[in-house]
């Protein structure tokens, strides 16, 4: 997880974002018949620091390289919305969460042609009992620093 001090807030601008879309999307359907709705859910999943009370956010690195926060799409077999985002967060992390749905954000956009796509955002905590820190990487990390220094691998 990385730790933020700063808070991030949904600005005027996604529902600028959101108008348009809708605009777009009533004029694709009067020139075509094949608009398709997808929906994926996503929860921002904080963890709060029991010793200093500060918050961190869980980023993913995707496969593609990307960071990302924890989503999916809407499957058949998901009742709710929020369903879907537990869903996806234990399928892709393990965590279990706590899903606030006081918070709920839409974004709507088309990410190409006759497809309009609105992500549902939640914000989640994570309950998990297990702290899963992996710190191999720091290890592996401290040692590749290391060698490309002790190897002059960079010029200073």
């Amino acid at each position: 997880m990385i730790n933020l001090k700063k808070h991030i807030v949904f600005g005027k601008q996604n529902k600028l974002i959101e108008s348009n879309l809708n605009k777009g999307k009533e004029k694709y359907m009067k020139e075509s018949n094949k608009l398709i709705n997808e929906k994926s859910c996503v929860a921002v999943i904080y963890k709060v620091n029991k010793n200093d009370k500060s918050l961190s956010f869980l980023i993913l690195h995707m496969n593609l390289g990307h960071f990302s926060l924890c989503k999916g799409h809407l499957e058949k077999e998901d009742k709710e919305e929020e369903d879907a985002a537990r869903r996806e967060i234990k399928e892709e992390t393990s965590l279990d969460v706590k899903i606030d749905t006081n918070f709920r954000e839409v974004i709507t956009y088309s990410s190409k042609e006759g497809v309009i796509k609105d992500v549902i955002f939640f914000v989640a905590e994570d309950i998990s009992s297990i702290d899963r820190k992996d710190n191999h990487d720091n290890e592996v990390l401290k040692k590749a620093y290391e060698y490309i220094i002790n190897n002059k691998l960079v010029n200073n």
